[in-house]
């Protein structure tokens, strides 16, 4: 998949502009309760930086084949927040997910002070493999779905986003190009920081079972 074809993807026009003349009753909206949505975007102001490293310290894991799952993951995060009691009945009610949560940091949308997301979150499995979120836990992830994932929350994730395609995400920002502006890309700088850490490149570094690699499922 090349980025032109993503770019042409992202500027498609918007939907008309409705001409109906009909008039209709004004109807007030409903109202709505905020206080449990608004103590829950408080709520992560204080475990959203927790939450924002453990994610980012289990992609470095992989490297040693010693990723979490989501149920280490949430009770790695519950113990440390056991006596937020909110917290914990939202889990257990299945109003909260590490699987949600994971969504909102990949997507930027944790907590307000959130940094940029340069290494996106994946899931994985008892033996270290990366696996698609939800009710397809069995179902492994290939290297091109981890690609479309970075598409999909405009992440230039060096693992997965060829060195040149970040190059060139990063000139269009550099020019203000508007389709481009909300995208994550690291520094170059910040991506030899993480080949430091994982001990070799970035790019295509991240393990996949035969069937599911970059050579078996090619992105371009």
């Amino acid at each position: 998949m090349k980025i032109t074809s993503f770019e042409v993807e992202l500027s498609k026009s918007l939907p008309p502009i409705e001409t109906n003349t009909k008039v209709t009753k004004y109807k007030p909206p409903r109202e709505v309760k905020t206080k449990g949505r608004k103590y829950e975007a408080k709520d992560r102001q204080v475990y959203g930086p927790f939450l924002e490293d453990l994610f980012y310290k289990n992609e470095l894991l992989a490297y040693e084949k010693k990723a979490k799952t989501n149920a280490q993951l949430k009770y790695e995060f519950l113990d440390k927040y056991k006596r937020n009691y909110q917290l914990r009945n939202r889990f257990k009610n299945y109003k909260e997910t590490i699987g949600n949560l994971r969504s909102k940091y990949n997507r930027r949308t944790l907590y307000s002070q959130q940094a940029p997301v340069y290494i996106i979150s994946l899931q994985y499995n008892e033996i270290n493999n990366i696996v698609v979120d939800g009710n397809r836990y069995y179902q492994l992830l290939s290297f091109e779905e981890a690609y479309e994932r970075c598409l999909e929350f405009k992440v230039a994730d060096p693992r997965f986003v060829p060195p040149e395609y970040i190059e060139k995400i990063r000139d269009r920002q550099n020019s203000e190009d508007p389709l481009w502006r909300d995208w994550s890309v690291p520094s170059a700088r910040w991506i030899r920081s993480f080949e430091n850490k994982i001990g070799c490149e970035a790019y295509n570094s991240v393990y996949f079972p035969v069937g599911w690699t970059r050579e078996d499922t090619p992105n371009d």
